[in-house]
């Protein structure tokens, strides 16, 4: 399997708690709501601490 392209995930929401969430626990929205939080850019993606673009960080 090729190398995490991101390492953390911050799940901002309005009105809700911020939540930090690991690659596997990122997966594991099924992909419909994925999808519809990614597009509302309520997801951001870390590597090492460092921000990555949502478009580097879900490249295949």
């Amino acid at each position: 399997m090729a190398e995490e392209r991101f390492d953390k995930v911050v799940l901002e929401m309005p009105g809700e708690p911020v939540k930090e969430l690991t690659p596997a626990e990122f997966r594991a929205f099924p992909i419909a709501k994925r999808v519809d939080l990614l597009v509302k850019g309520y997801f951001k993606f870390y590597k090492n601490g460092a921000s990555v673009s949502a478009l580097e960080a879900l490249k295949a």
